[in-house]
Parts: C-alpha cells; structure tokens; sequence
C-alpha cells in the first residue's frame, strides 16, 4: 500500500510591536537554541532561537533582547491546527515572530 506524502508547510506571525520582516530584511550572524527564554540568558548575538511555551512572548523578547541578540525565532512543534490561534503580543526594537511546522 503505498500512502500519499504528507505535505509540510510553514506557518508564521510576528510580534506585534516589533520591526516588521519583509523580503528586504537582513537577519545576519549565528543562531544560538536559548531555551525557553523565561530566565535571563547568558550574553549572545545574532539571532536566538527560541522555544514557545512556558512564559509569555513579552518576556521572551525581553530576555533575548537584554543579552545582545538581534532577532528572535519562537518555534514549537508540528500540529494540524498550525497557529490557528497564535497572537504574539510583544513589543520590542528587534524582529521577532513565531514558526511552525504544520501538516496538510
């Protein structure tokens, strides 16, 4: 039995007071994995790679942005329903959004 391919798509949104991320957007410089970033994080740069849960966007943000990072990644694991209902609320002077691997 042979069974279709499951399709993988990407689903993102940013944070809402946050520079916004377009075609012209340069994110340069090493992605570190942080964790969770509900904690204060040891000093880094580039951009911070971040898992969601646990504590809200807005602490997040803060935290990565008091250690030096200049963007920010909040990703969490495959699930049908994607970001049906993600709304990250945060504001801040680097980019930040949210991605997920989601199945179709």
């Amino acid at each position: 039995m042979v069974r279709p391919k499951r399709r993988r798509t990407r689903c993102t949104a940013q944070a809402t007071g946050t520079p916004q991320i377009t075609d012209n957007t340069t994110i340069t410089g090493p992605t570190t994995y942080v964790g969770g970033a509900c904690a204060a994080l040891p000093a880094g740069t580039g951009t911070a790679l971040v898992e969601r849960g646990t504590c809200a966007f807005q602490v997040k943000l803060d935290n990565i942005t008091a250690a030096g990072y200049t963007a920010g990644i909040v990703f969490q694991n495959v699930r049908p329903d994607c970001l049906g209902q993600v709304s990250m609320l945060a504001s801040g002077t680097i980019p930040d959004g949210v991605t997920s691997g989601c199945s179709a």
